[in-house]
């Protein structure tokens, strides 16, 4: 068991501090490691140590965990037993509430079997990384559990009865993920969906454009029905101005 490096409460953008100096990024040693947990970051991503474990309030995990390219979560409040305590004054409930202990590691595997370790029972998780550069729209992520014995298939035709007599929900082929570039201006919605059988759960993507469908596209629809017009009426074009 060891330290590693630290900034100063944790509350700069990089891992520095006046007694250890600077910690650098291993992939870039001009970019931050991220602050606060950024030498345990460093660690892991180096082959240091296969694990590491710190607090996250405000992304004192997640941020140097994407800058060093590593796993990591925020566990519920609850999940793990945790006090917190700066002298001369305890944190307030909401810190407390907030601030919570989570693994740091190179796969979802061990960030599993260390959250199990330090949370005193079993975990399961189920990662979905999403990559969302956009200026608009909105990209949902939704789970569930499933029954043993469902597979991807029986999901799909799920999807297409529920949704066979909708014209703006398009269930994407198989391999095709929802984007919301592919959904700008329309009063479309994209979904996708794959059974994480570790797990035992669905993960359905959701993507719209949240000026068309979840805005005025929307409202246009639902005028539609209500007056007796076609669902599509008005909302078959491309709504979008150069």
């Amino acid at each position: 068991i060891a330290r590693t490096n630290l900034s100063e409460l944790g509350l700069r953008l990089c891992a520095d501090n006046p007694l250890r100096g600077r910690t650098l990024n291993p992939w870039n040693p001009r970019v931050t490691p991220g602050g606060s947990s950024g030498g345990d970051a460093v660690a892991v991503a180096t082959g240091m140590t296969p694990l590491g474990i710190g607090s996250d309030l405000g992304g004192s995990l997640r941020v140097p965990a994407s800058c060093c390219g590593v796993a990591t979560l925020k566990p519920t409040t609850g999940r793990v037993p945790h006090a917190a305590s700066l002298p001369p004054l305890d944190m307030g409930m909401a810190g407390q509430a907030m601030m919570v202990l989570g693994p740091i590691a190179r796969s979802v595997e061990d960030l599993r079997a260390c959250l199990s370790a330090i949370a005193g029972r079993d975990v399961t998780l189920s990662f979905t990384p999403l990559l969302a550069p956009m200026p608009r729209g909105i990209l949902a992520t939704t789970t569930m559990r499933t029954g043993q014995g469902v597979t991807l298939e029986d999901v799909r035709e799920a999807f297409d009865v529920y949704y066979a007599s909708s014209p703006f929900v398009q269930f994407l082929p198989d391999g095709r993920w929802p984007t919301t570039a592919a959904t700008a201006g329309t009063n479309c919605g994209h979904l996708q969906a794959a059974v994480d059988e570790r797990s035992g759960r669905v993960v359905v993507v959701a993507a719209i454009d949240n000026l068309g469908k979840g805005a005025a596209g929307q409202a246009v629809q639902n005028a539609n029905l209500m007056c007796g017009f076609p669902e599509t009426t008005g909302l078959d074009l491309l709504g979008v101005t150069p």
